[in-house]
């Protein structure tokens, strides 16, 4: 039983990765729609139980760049930003990078993204 444990847990963590939530919305015509819906829906998903929050995948973000990737990071110090923004340019081609703006909100200490 002890290997089971150590297979779900291979970071030797208390949080439970299986507990995932997944939405999809799209318009078949192309067409662009509002956020209220999937945000409404995703906010349902947010706190899984797990402490790990929750995310959003996005498909036409930006229709300037449709044959590339867009990371979105949040970084909770300088030294993680410092990191894995190194990893990302020794491993992509990084297109632009900036710091993205976001609504003010009633959160002590939140994450740059």
């Amino acid at each position: 039983m002890d290997n089971i444990t150590a297979m779900n847990c291979r970071y030797n963590d208390d949080k439970d990765f299986a507990g995932c939530s997944i939405f999809g919305m799209m318009n078949l015509q192309g067409k662009r729609f509002s956020s209220k819906d999937p945000i409404r829906a995703i906010a349902n998903m947010h706190e899984r139980g797990n402490g790990l929050g929750g995310g959003f995948a996005l498909y036409g973000l930006y229709p300037e760049h449709a044959d590339d990737y867009a990371f979105h990071i949040m970084y909770l110090s300088k030294e993680a930003k410092k990191k894995t923004e190194k990893l990302l340019n020794e491993s992509f081609e990084v297109i632009q990078g900036e710091e993205l703006p976001t609504k003010k909100a009633n959160v002590r200490d939140p994450p740059k993204v």
